[in-house]
């Protein structure tokens, strides 16, 4: 009865094991609002700061949501928190801060950080206290900015292009109901209420 038991426990936890092996892996990453704060925080050198921000506000030409009107911008994203582009005609949202990637290294006697990738994040009207991406993930709080958290490697890795997609309409950005195709934050958007309830 013993060896029967041990048995079954033995496949269950082998089970459980694959069922982690299988999930995707996880991406350390930290959240700033400036690269002030992220030199400030002394995890980073302060040329991947820079460096890192500037790759994150190149990403943000590319993947930031678009809008056909500021009213439908600042109805997802808030008042004055749009801009106009400067030679496409649609609005975007202003960048609320960043998020790097973690990769640690030991450096004599202590540990550093270096960060392999950047995206660019936004804080939407709905759920002002969140970061989120451009294809509405959240990835943490605006006020712990600083603080490591794991997210799914595609999370940055997988960059939305919006470049050609121009929303008609607002209500998509920063809610938590379900999820329905769509073209302006990535693949799939949330319903209003959609960006951030």
């Amino acid at each position: 009865m013993k060896r029967s038991r041990t048995v079954k426990l033995t496949l269950m936890g082998l089970a459980g094991g694959m069922v982690t092996g299988c999930s995707e892996p996880q991406e350390e990453i930290v959240t700033f609002k400036s690269v002030a704060e992220c030199k400030a925080s002394g995890l980073f050198e302060a040329s991947d700061c820079e460096y890192q921000y500037e790759k994150a506000v190149a990403a943000n030409q590319l993947e930031a949501p678009r809008y056909d009107s500021r009213y439908n911008c600042e109805m997802d994203f808030g008042a004055e928190q749009c801009q106009p582009s400067r030679s496409s005609g649609f609005w975007q949202p202003f960048m609320a801060g960043y998020m790097m990637s973690m990769i640690a290294r030991d450096v004599g006697n202590s540990l550093y950080y270096r960060s392999a990738y950047s995206r660019p994040l936004y804080r939407s009207r709905d759920d002002w206290g969140m970061y989120r991406t451009s294809n509405n993930y959240p990835v943490g709080s605006y006020g712990s900015t600083g603080r490591a958290s794991k997210l799914p490697r595609s999370i940055m890795t997988t960059v939305p292009n919006n470049s050609g997609q121009i929303k008609r309409s607002s209500g998509q950005y920063g809610k938590k109901a379900a999820t329905v195709s769509r073209g302006g934050f990535g693949s799939k958007t949330a319903a209003r209420g959609g960006w951030g309830s």
